[in-house]
Parts: C-alpha cells; structure tokens; sequence
C-alpha cells in the first residue's frame, strides 16, 4: 500500500488520490507531495558518506544546484546528524540510518510522510528519539501528516492520533487511537498477589464479574534495576470495565487475598486486533 502511495508501485485495480491526485494519472504531481522511509531501504549506498548520499538524492529530486548544499545541511542539523554527517553509511548504527533516511525525506519537504515500521530493530531509546524528530520536525515545523505502518502496540495507540487495523487487505476498524482501545479493549486490571491461585479468583469469574482470568509471572514496569525478579499476577478481563473494579476488589479483600498491588493494565495490540476482526466478522454475518 505504502509502495503504490508513493507511485513505487501500480495498483491493479481501484482508484488511489493523495490530496485529490491521483497516483496513476498525476505521479509526478503526488511525488511532490509524499516522502517515503520504507523498511529494507535500498536506495541509500552503504560507501558514500550520509551528506553525499543526500545530495545525490537532492540532485535526483530535482532541487536547484544552487540550493543543495544549503537544504542538504539543513535536513542533517535537523535530524542532528552533524556529528555523522561525513562518515560512510555503511558504519551507522541502525538508528543512525534511519536518520538518513528521515532526512532524505526533509529533502523534499513533503505534506504526507510515509514510515514503514520505523522503529524496527531500534532500541527503545533511538525508537524514542526517532518518534519524537518525527514529531518535532514533520509535525510540529513542517504541518506534515504522517502515516505509519506498525505491529508496535505502543507505537500505534501511544504515539498516534488515528488507528486503523487492516485483516487480510480491509480496514476492519479506523478511530481515534483511544477510542478503538476502549471500544475492543475490556478493562484489563492486574493484581498483584503471593496466592495467585486463591480460589477467590475463579469465584470472580463464577459471578461474571471477570469473563477471563490469566495467571503469569511478570516484571513490573516500575520496578528498580536491581529488583527485576517476577512477580506473580493474575490479570483479569472485566467485562463492565471499571465500574466493577471496585466490587472486584471488595471481593478479593473480603476473601482475605494478599495483594500487594490493583492497577489498571493496557491491553495488547494483538488482542484488540484480535477482538476488531472478530466483530467485524459477526457484523458481515449480520448484514449477511
């Protein structure tokens, strides 16, 4: 999808605007318009320096002779790549690539950007980092809309405003990020307990206060570098979202359970992929 966007690839059959262009009839007009940081890129060569490879690239897009050094210094401060600038891209790090790439895109100042799994084998701090330029310089400096393809759950519903979930080729689910977690995501709350399998918990799911419960050791998010031991949890599924949290845990307590922690957990993406394909399909079948 990504690569016909782009005018890459040509679509077999539909009809594909960016802006109101259409990308078979006006390619030249959308290329303007949308940059591309696709993963596997291969149009960066590994032997020139970064700054070489961006002015090869600003020469292919047509930017004035007289105007490349300038624009192309200019991508590199914004991507604070300074400092690598001159150094062959085939020595980068991962994160540093990417920072090639994003400033190739800068190049061409473009309205629509194009990411393709951008933090893909980034550590969480150079992901981090990679997000927020994205932010800052696209979003914040140039108005640029970005869409971004990812099978980060964090990604997805932390950093963007509007989701959409595709199952084999279809949109089953688009909305704010928020919403489509509320909409599919059952309040998710974890307990925190030294008797994980105290029959109270199977009592919760007896009285349908919890649809599902799930019992695994965990690390948890806060915990200090030297106290990252597993922790038991039991994780419970609540249909009536946190309205029942607090029967659930009067339950518990009256129960006499040891609990050391009840908070509130995020549910995975894969479960709220799950959970979209699932009622899209029972809506096809109703409408059927």
């Amino acid at each position: 999808l990504f690569r016909i966007l782009g005018t890459f690839l040509t679509p077999d059959r539909g009809v594909v605007t960016v802006h109101g262009l259409d990308v078979l009839r006006e390619p030249r007009e959308v290329q303007r318009l949308v940059a591309c940081v696709m993963a596997n890129e291969r149009a960066i060569n590994w032997r020139l320096s970064a700054r070489e490879n961006l002015r090869l690239h600003a020469a292919l897009q047509g930017i004035a002779a007289r105007a490349v050094s300038s624009r192309v210094q200019e991508a590199i401060a914004q991507v604070q790549l300074e400092a690598h600038a001159e150094r062959p891209v085939g020595q980068l790090s991962t994160g540093l690539r990417q920072r090639v790439l994003i400033a190739r895109a800068l190049l061409a100042q473009p309205r629509v950007l194009l990411l393709d799994e951008p933090s893909r084998g980034l550590d969480p701090m150079a992901a981090h980092a990679l997000r927020t330029l994205v932010r800052e310089v696209f979003i914040g400096q140039l108005g640029c809309t970005v869409l971004l393809a990812t099978h980060d759950g964090d990604e997805a519903f932390n950093w963007c405003d509007r989701v959409a979930i595709l199952h084999k080729g279809q949109v089953v689910a688009a909305d704010h990020a928020h919403t489509l977690a509320q909409r599919f995501g059952d309040a998710l709350m974890g307990v925190w307990s030294t008797a994980p399998h105290h029959p109270a918990f199977d009592e919760l799911v007896t009285r349908g206060l919890v649809h599902a419960l799930h019992r695994e050791p965990v690390v948890p998010a806060d915990a200090a570098p030297d106290r990252r031991e597993l922790w038991p949890c039991v994780r419970l599924e609540m249909p009536n979202g946190p309205a029942a949290a607090a029967e659930v845990l009067q339950l518990l307590a009256a129960r006499g359970v040891p609990m050391s922690r009840f908070e509130r957990l995020d549910a995975s993406l894969a479960a709220l992929i799950e959970r979209a394909i699932a009622q899209g399909a029972i809506a096809r079948g109703t409408a059927s």
